[in-house]
């Protein structure tokens, strides 16, 4: 039951370093090293975003309460997992922000 959480939580921490890594890759190679700070918090936002739009949190009320009604379990659960990796994805681009 451990391994599961910490997988849960670890897996989703690497991907947002490699995005982190490729994020750092492409500001070097493009020479706007000064403006890092800036470029990571736009990568952490548009996570968050995706994790809002893929939870299906920033639709009204009745559309939310229809969602529910028609999707399975199993769909619920797909959605809220890919949403809780997202905004784990975040993370360490924020920190990098926080950092510079």
């Amino acid at each position: 039951m451990r391994k599961v959480m910490i997988d849960g939580i670890v897996k989703p921490l690497v991907h947002g370093g490699i995005i982190l890594f490729i994020t750092f890759i492409i500001v070097l190679s493009v020479g706007e090293i000064h403006s890092i700070g800036n470029i990571t918090f736009k990568v952490a936002i548009i996570l968050i975003i995706l994790a809002i739009l893929t939870s299906g949190t920033a639709v009204s009320g009745d559309r939310m309460r229809a969602n529910f009604a028609y999707e399975s379990r199993e769909e619920k659960k797909s959605r809220m997992r890919w949403s809780k990796n997202l905004l784990l994805m975040s993370i360490p681009s924020f920190v990098v922000w926080i950092i510079t």
